[in-house]
This record gives structure tokens, sequence and C-alpha cells, in this order.
């Protein structure tokens, strides 16, 4: 049971990531790919301000809260919104290799000011794992399993009952439509990207602790992020949770029943399967729609 609980801490890691790709996708159509390797500096952040200038953690977090969220404004201005101009209307997807070339450019940043060896991001709080049902699991972890859940729960409402997230559930089915009724498309893209790096950096921070901060985590999270997001539909936050924590605990079983050097293939696998069965993965925005 152990490995169960690992494997969903490591799950809602992935879950947040893949929430962060929802955010923007729902509101611009976008696919973010320098979403994991935001959440990857904001944890060199953390271990800056923690460990370094020995901040409170709540000072902390608001840092990499606003950091996170300066990067994910930058990024839409920079690497996106030129991209729409003579295309307002329809995605060209060059953004795909424009946001990867926002996540080269992190990473290198990272690199050279903290260098390329895991850093150890110290949390405040016991570091002694506590029995749950069979098993054991730390603190921090448990933490981060509610947080992905609530995260996840609270967009699905707040889209589906606030008028800024119809706005967006709007802007996502018909960009053209949506501004034609009146809807500023060009603030929603940008305050999606805000939020999720928002979310990104708060995610980074509450992450180091766990995976250790180093330049290529950003490349995994952001892999296994949309793995989680394609295995539980796009569109859908609900479905993110689902497939963040499908995803960690099918790679922890892996990683401990034939060797952490296949849990990779094993997480294809079962995104294939899924695929084959719900193309849509387990739970699309329409899906959600009718019910």
């Amino acid at each position: 049971m152990t490995t169960v609980w690992y494997g969903l801490s490591d799950g809602a890691i992935y879950a947040l990531v893949a929430l962060g790709f929802d955010i923007i996708l729902t509101a611009s159509g976008i696919l973010n790919f320098a979403q994991g390797a935001v959440v990857m500096f904001a944890s060199f952040i953390g271990y800056q301000t923690l460990s370094q200038m020995h901040l409170p953690i709540v000072v902390a977090i608001l840092i990499c809260a606003v950091i996170g969220g300066v990067i994910g404004g930058l990024t839409e201005i920079i690497a996106i919104w030129p991209l729409s101009l003579g295309h307002r209307w329809h995605a060209t997807h060059t953004e795909l290799i424009t946001t990867v070339g926002v996540a080269t450019i992190l990473t290198g940043l990272a690199g050279l000011k903290w260098g390329y060896n895991p850093l150890s991001v110290p949390f405040p709080g016991s570091q002694t794992t506590i029995p749950l049902l069979g098993g054991r699991i730390l603190p921090l972890g448990l933490a981060m399993i509610l947080i992905a859940i609530a995260t996840g729960v609270s967009l699905h409402f707040w889209t589906h009952r606030t008028r800024v997230g119809m706005a967006c559930l709007a802007a996502s089915e018909d960009r053209q439509a949506a501004a034609l009724r009146g809807i500023n498309v060009r603030r929603l893209a940008f305050g999606s990207f805000v939020a999720a790096g928002v979310l990104a950096g708060v995610a980074g921070i509450l992450t180091g602790p766990i995976t250790y901060s180093l330049p290529t985590l950003g490349d995994t999270l952001t892999l296994s992020g949309f793995v989680a997001l394609a295995a539980g539909g796009f569109g859908s936050y609900l479905g993110s949770i689902i497939g963040g924590l499908l995803t960690g605990l099918v790679a922890s079983l892996a990683a401990r029943s034939i060797g952490a050097n296949y849990q990779q293939m094993v997480v294809f696998a079962l995104l294939l399967c899924i695929l084959l069965v719900r193309p849509s993965g387990l739970l699309s925005q329409k899906e959600l729609r009718r019910a």
C-alpha cells in the first residue's frame, strides 16, 4: 500500500501540471508545453527562497506564485500573441514550437543559475511518514493529493458556475462567435496563461521537496502531465485529476514490479489502451456537459 500512496502523490503532481494545461486549453485552445518547465523553475525559486534566503514558507509560496504568473503572462505575450496576428480566429499550432522554446529557455536559465545536480528543497513540517490504510506516506505527499483534488474540483465548478468560466467554455467552442457576442477572447487567453503560471508556481515549491529540483524535471513533468491530460480527457478538470493520479499510480506499480526502466513504457501502454476504448479520454469536455 505504501507503493500506492507514493504513486498517488507523484500522480498529484502530474494532475496539477495537467490542470495547468487545461486552464489554458479551455480558454484559448492552446497547448502550452512550457507548463512543466514553469513548475521546474518554481521549484528552484522555492530552493532559493527557503534554503538560501530562509524566508517564511507563506512568503516563499507567494513569490513562486507571482513569478509563475509573470512567466505565464510573458509566454502568452512573447510566444503566443504574435502568432495570432493575421490568423485571428484560427489556430496555426505554431505555438507547439514556441512554447517548447520557452521551456528550453527556462531549462537553460535554471541550469546556468543553479547547476544540473539535484537540489533538495527544504519544507517545514514533519518528514516522517505516517501510517494510512495499511501503508505509509509523507504528510506533504498526502497534502499534494488533497490539493490536486481540491484544485481540480474547484476549477470544474468555477468553469460551469461563473460567467468568466462559461465565457472560457464559449471561447473554446468558437472564438469568433464568442468575440461577436462581446467576449474579450484576447483577455481570456492572457488571463489563462497567468492563472496557469500561478498554479505552476505553487505546484513547483510543493513539488521540490518530493522530487528534488533539477533542470530536466520540466521535461518529465510536461510529458507525464500531457499523458494525464490525454488519458483524462482534453478540457476536463475532473479528468485531469483522474488521469494524473492514474498515471502516477501505474508508474509506481510498474517501477516496483518490473523495474524503473519500464515504467514510462507501461504508462504509454495504459494511455494507448484508454484511447483505443475512449478516443476522447476517460472524461472529455463534451461528456461532462451531457451530465
